[in-house]
């Protein structure tokens, strides 16, 4: 008992101890003056406190107040005066015992005045769900906090809302964030930050001066509205942040400037001075942790001026998604940027909008683009960048594009009196289709045979042209590749250019317009371009260029074409008069108009030399002398070429004031259409006119019409004229009253042609008019004739069994003179030396260097097998027979075949009810073998319908679906083979022979085996192709392998090499009396050779075969086993 009360003693007196340091409990509305002392310390906010307006709240030195949860707060509507001391603060704090919930706040309200913090600690507070999540909020600007400290509060340790109150002498420790303010001109001085997650998060106008110590600022969007230092630290955007115009930004070194975001910038009304050094850059840069997400822009605006980025660095910037997508964006000429690097940014480094800003020792890396600039804004050589995006606008000043890849958004304008150059070793990629580059001024781009200058684009569409105007002079283009492009278009004569080379234009490689245009042009290639080049005057300056693989090489007048130092091939004529003397070099000319020859003038054709004539308008019109002289071996030709067998071309005629014309070895064919106004191929009413040892052959109408004049005409073939057969065309028709001397001429027969007085039995040519006929040639004359060789197979080269294939060769008429006529080809397909395909099939006229395609039937072969093709062309006086003769081959791959058959099976009822064959198919798609047929030797013709025959697959036909055969399709009928001696054929639904086989008593057949087939692609009807079943099957006892690959083969072959021998081992078959070892070559599986055979001695030994002979001449062998029971 009293032990008991003992202790209730001690317990009692223990909470008369307590209660004596027990804090005052205060909440609820202060409405008249109120201090809260020392003695009666500590305050405990039990609930809310709130201070009315006009009321003073004094808290004494050394004063706790205590908030032990976030949902108790102190309200000053009034005056709140917490004045403590150096050696005796207040401390409002959060007390808590449960370390993650904090203390609530305190706030100053709007109407609040002369409140005072000095010497107060804020600890433990600003939980993050209390309403301000502050230690202190602070909506007045009339209060003073000094001499204070804020620590450890979970989100803000002061929070200042569009206020300006004195912040002065405070610290702020280990806050989540030390000091948050959205006021616009908040003035903080001497404070300290020391080990916050972030020190301020900031107005950008009211960031600290150097007065203050931090290192991390969260800077809030806003406009910075007055003069600012930023002080060596790491700011963090959270939105975009303008600098007004008539401000100044500083940034000191060693600072950084993280962008989160890409809708995050800095837009630069004013200035903005970056000034580092080489040892303590200033870096801006995008700091989102997902490297897809990069940061936005510094933004320099049209009103910006005096702003200097020096020793700074732009790192990962630009994103595509912001709204100018670059690092920097310039629209400013007052902007400096030394010294400093644009690195990584998602799209452009540095945008030049407008403007000519410096940028020197800068240097780019890692960017989308380095630089987008207006032309002449881009960056000079000091610096080093490689990608640059230049917009489509004017070059008012010399300007120089240095060594780099540059991409043009637009067309670009050289001004007159202006020069852009350009860098050797530059690449200028055309950005839009159609984008041009227009020098109205000079252009050099001087290029070097390790080091050109291209021009390109790389799409599937072309980029525009560089286009020299009658304004510029002086430019040069040199070691240039233009690919992709629009060409060269120059209308001025100050022009340079060399060693150039102009590939896959769209349109011309080099055209040359304006009155009297005669730039140099040296060296070039001009290569794959619808046109290789264009113009209409003479390019004397043309010399040593190249044409290749151009629709047409030339496209001018008879002026324009290019001299003979020139190497081209295919040239278009406009409609043109020649008007001075011209001597056109060998090529093929294609008329689109008529070409005249102007009086006194001569044009004079090259041997070999070939016109074209699409159709009956297309006239060559000779007022002056035309010099044709051709000769044995290089004829020129004049040729209506239309494809419409029904439209030739037009005439060559000769005017009544030509003289002097000459025709020597000359081909005039399928010209002198119906249609045209002489209806000749030609006309000629000229004084003087020589036509000898030519052809005038397959006129529509007359070949050779005489107006007037006396022409000289003989040693001449002319015969296959009027092809339309009419009374009024001839061969050769003088309308004139003299008589004319055709003798010494070749009409097409040895009668001679046919005039009804002076030759009425003749069966050549026809003529009319005055003529002297006699003699005439009896015989063709020696003229050249076309070189026709069969030179490649077109179609494919490899195929599988059962698919449909069509041959097609191409026949190429080799000879640069004269077209081939209607002839014929042969084509034979063998395999293993026997013919299983032969066809002739017409040949089309073929043009000089042309081919044309000839397709013969449709076939099907259903043997593998390497197919020897031999395909003969039958030109008569083929030029060149020794080329006439194309061996080749193609190879079928898998077959389709009988691979199995059981003529004599164990029966119990019905002595043919087990009888089967089997079709492999080794190919890899399925045959449809609807309607093909298997016949037998007693004549009957079974059809098959509706059956598919599986890739990859064997199928077994038989009569009954009984004794457990695996069968896939029923014949039924009376389909029954003979057991000893019958013929099983299988054709497909043309008729073609698939397969057969011809069995005889030598076969040895044996009652209920069947005959499995060794090889597919031996032959079928050889009984050592053939083994004898061993496996049962069915119900019966018979044996094969009904629906199996054949067992006749040995299926796991190993094989090991030695020098030039190979070792065979295989798995025993315990019934097998020989094996017998074939091989054939990796190239050739179509034939197999026996080299060996194998007779075990006992059982229980690996079989096993030596051959000597593995590698012979580097080939390689295949090898299979047999084996027979």
């Amino acid at each position: 008992m009293s032990r008991y009360f003992r202790i209730l003693f001690l317990g009692f007196l223990f909470l008369s101890c307590i209660k004596t340091v027990f804090a005052t409990n205060v909440s609820g509305t202060i409405s008249t003056n109120e201090t809260w002392t020392l003695a009666n310390s500590p305050y405990v906010l039990v609930g809310d406190v709130t201070v009315s307006n006009g009321i003073t709240l004094t808290i004494e030195p050394g004063v706790e107040v205590q908030f032990p949860n976030y949902d108790k707060e102190l309200f000053i509507y009034g005056t709140l005066i917490a004045d403590g001391t150096s050696q005796d603060s207040i401390k409002f704090y959060g007390t808590n015992p449960d370390s993650s919930i904090y203390g609530g706040y305190l706030r100053f309200g709007s109407v609040s005045s002369n409140s005072i913090l000095d010497y107060v600690l804020v600890e433990q507070m600003g939980d993050s769900n209390a309403s301000y999540q502050s230690g202190v909020f602070v909506q007045t600007s009339s209060i003073t906090i000094t001499n204070s400290q804020f620590i450890g509060s979970e989100v803000y340790g002061l929070r200042v809302d569009l206020v300006f109150p004195t912040i002065q002498n405070c610290n702020f420790i280990n806050n989540s964030i030390g000091l948050f303010s959205s006021s616009d001109s908040l003035k903080v001085q001497n404070c300290t930050f020391i080990n916050n997650v972030s020190d301020l998060k900031i107005h950008p106008s009211s960031i600290p001066d150097t007065s203050n110590s931090f290192e991390n600022v969260e800077v809030l969007s806003g406009v910075m509205t007055e003069s600012s230092i930023w002080q060596n630290a790491n700011y963090t955007l959270l939105g975009d942040m303008t600098i007004a115009f008539g401000n100044t930004l500083e940034i000191d070194s060693g600072s950084e400037i993280k962008f989160p975001n890409s809708n995050i910038g800095i837009i630069i009304n004013g200035t903005l001075i970056a000034d580092g050094t080489p040892q303590d850059s200033i870096k801006f840069y995008g700091s989102n942790s997902n490297p897809s997400v990069h940061g936005g822009n510094l933004i320099f605006n049209s009103s910006s001026s005096g702003s200097v980025l020096d020793y700074v660095s732009v790192e990962k910037m630009g994103d595509e998604g912001s709204s100018l997508d670059c690092g920097i964006f310039v629209n400013s000429s007052s902007l400096t940027i030394t010294n400093s690097q644009v690195i990584d940014s998602e799209d452009y480094g540095i945008w030049i909008f407008s403007g000519s800003p410096i940028i020197q020792n800068c240097s780019f890396s890692g960017n989308y683009f380095d630089v987008l600039s207006h032309p002449e804004s881009v960056p000079d050589t000091s610096n080093i960048f490689f990608n640059a995006e230049v917009s489509g606008d004017t070059i008012t000043q010399s300007v120089n594009w240095q060594k780099a890849n540059y991409t043009l958004k637009g067309d670009v304008t050289v001004s007159n009196g202006n020069t852009l150059t350009i860098e050797k070793g530059t690449n200028v990629r055309i950005g839009t289709s159609g984008g041009s580059l227009v020098v109205e001024g000079t252009l050099i781009a001087d290029g070097t045979p390790q080091d050109s200058i291209k021009f390109y684009r790389d799409s599937s569409d072309y980029g525009g042209t560089i286009y020299f105007t009658q304004s510029s002079t002086n430019s040069i283009l040199d070691y240039v590749l233009l690919n992709r492009m629009g060409g060269i278009w120059t209308q001025t004569s100050s022009l340079s250019i060399t060693n150039t080379e102009v590939i896959d234009s769209e349109w011309s490689g080099i055209s040359v317009s304006g009155s009297g245009s005669n730039p140099v042009i040296e060296n070039c290639l001009i290569a794959n371009c619808q046109i290789g080049y264009y113009g209409n005057t003479n390019p004397t300056l043309m010399k040593d260029c190249i044409f290749l693989n151009n629709d047409y090489d030339i496209f001018s007048n008879v002026a324009g074409v290019p001299n003979s130092s020139n190497s081209f091939e295919k040239v278009r004529l406009e409609i043109s008069i020649a008007t001075e003397s011209k001597f056109l070099p060998k090529a093929v000319y294609e008329l689109i108009d008529f070409v005249a020859i102007a009086n006194d003038d001569t044009l004079t054709l090259e041997p070999g030399t070939e016109f074209r004539f699409p159709n009956y308008t297309k006239q060559l019109i000779v007022i002056g002398t035309l010099i044709a002289d051709g000769t044995p071996q290089d004829s020129i030709k004049f040729i209506g070429t239309n494809p419409a067998p029904s439209i030739y071309g037009g005439s060559i005629v000769f005017d009544a004031n030509s003289s002097g014309s000459i025709l020597d070895y000359v081909l005039v064919e399928r010209m002198g259409d119906g249609g045209t106004i002489n209806g000749s191929a030609i006309y000629s009413e000229a004084s003087t006119l020589t036509i000898t040892n030519s052809k005038i052959i397959g006129s529509e109408g007359n070949g050779i019409r005489i107006g007037a004049g006396s022409p000289i005409i003989t040693e001449n073939m002319i015969m296959g004229n009027n092809t339309l057969g009419l009374s009024n065309f001839y061969g050769l028709q003088n309308e004139t009253s003299a008589t004319l001397d055709v003798t010494n001429n070749w009409w097409g027969d040895l009668s001679g042609p046919f005039h009804s007085i002076q030759s009425p039995n003749g069966q050549g040519e026809s003529i009319s008019g005055k003529v002297s006929l006699s003699p005439w040639l009896v015989k063709e004359p020696e003229f050249p004739t076309a070189d026709i060789s069969p030179t490649q197979l077109i179609s494919q080269n490899n195929f599988e069994a059962g698919q449909g294939y069509s041959p097609q060769i191409e026949i190429s008429n080799l000879d640069t003179v004269f077209t081939s006529p209607l002839t014929e080809v042969e084509i034979s397909i063998s395999l293993n030396n026997s013919q299983v395909y032969n066809s002739l099939q017409d040949v089309p006229f073929i043009l000089p260097i042309s081919s044309s395609t000839v397709a013969f039937d449709s076939l099907r072969f259903y043997k593998s097998g390497i197919y020897d093709v031999k395909v003969i062309t039958k030109l008569n006086q083929d030029i060149n027979p020794d080329n006439d003769t194309l061996l080749t081959n193609f190879q079928v791959l898998g077959d389709i075949a009988i691979s199995e058959f059981l003529n004599f099976g164990l029966s119990q009822t019905i002595f043919d009810s087990s009888e089967f064959f089997e079709i492999a198919n080794t190919t890899s798609q399925p045959i449809d073998m609807s309607s093909w047929t298997i016949t037998t030797s007693t004549g009957q013709v079974f059809v098959i319908n509706n059956f598919v025959l599986q890739n990859n697959d064997f199928s077994v036909f038989t009569k009954y679906a009984s004794n457990g055969i695996p069968y896939d399709y029923l014949l039924g009928g009376y389909f029954s083979l003979d057991n000893y001696s019958d013929v099983i054929i299988l054709e497909d639904s043309e008729g073609r022979t698939v397969d057969s086989i011809y069995y005889n008593p030598t076969w040895n057949t044996i009652q209920g085996k069947s005959f499995e087939r060794i090889s597919l692609t031996e032959n079928s009807s050889d009984a050592n192709n053939w083994c004898k079943g061993s496996i049962a099957f069915g119900t019966l006892g018979n044996e094969g392998s009904p629906g199996e690959p054949s067992n006749c083969t040995i299926q796991n072959l190993n094989i090991l090499t030695f020098g030039n021998s190979a070792i065979l081992s295989w798995e025993e078959k315990t019934d097998a009396i020989i094996y017998r070892i074939y091989r054939n070559t990796i190239s050739d599986f179509s034939t197999s050779t026996e080299i060996g055979t194998y007779s075990p001695t006992s059982t229980g030994n690996i079989p096993s075969f030596i051959d000597t002979n593995a590698v012979t001449n580097g080939q390689k062998y295949f090898y299979f086993v047999t084996w027979e029971n």
